[in-house]
């Protein structure tokens, strides 16, 4: 039998190469219009560009198995922010695409910790609905030409 391992989101051993920092909503709608363009695509190149040092290091290392960060675009399918977060970032989804594609490897997403229909707030089951409804996982990964064949663990109830 071969056991392959794997890890969600954050490798420890990198400096500053976490693809989990986020930009709440509070913050987002505090800023000027312009200043929330910028910090939103500010925050996701620097995401989407952890994520392919993550990737260089799971190779390096013999990693083969990643399930990248359910945040890796900020604000992504909120209601009130609606924002293309494809086009502006095509050339790093193919890079993280290809990258996955000649090593080999395997990853997926799951949903947020936020994502919760059992809770006793109506506004985090309808946020948990439109999580699961949009999913916006799988955009990302159509991006990453990778849709075919990443597993999108949400949809399956897997860890």
């Amino acid at each position: 039998m071969i056991l392959r391992f794997g890890y969600v989101s954050t490798a420890l051993s990198l400096w500053e190469a976490s693809p989990s920092r986020t930009l709440t909503f509070t913050n987002w709608k505090k800023l000027d219009k312009d200043s929330r363009k910028e910090k939103l695509y500010h925050l996701t190149e620097q995401k989407l560009k952890s994520t392919i040092r993550i990737l260089h290091y799971n190779i390096a290392h013999g990693i083969d198995i990643y399930r990248m960060s359910s945040s890796l675009v900020p604000l992504a399918i909120h209601p009130e922010v609606k924002w293309d977060f494809i086009t502006p970032f095509q050339d790093l989804f193919k890079e993280i695409g290809a990258l996955v594609q000649r090593h080999h490897l395997r990853v997926s997403f799951h949903s947020n910790q936020f994502t919760l229909f059992t809770s006793p707030d109506d506004h985090v089951t309808k946020n948990s609905i439109i999580d699961m409804t949009y999913d916006y996982h799988y955009e990302m990964l159509k991006a990453m030409n990778l849709h075919k064949d990443a597993i999108n663990t949400s949809t399956f109830g897997l860890c």
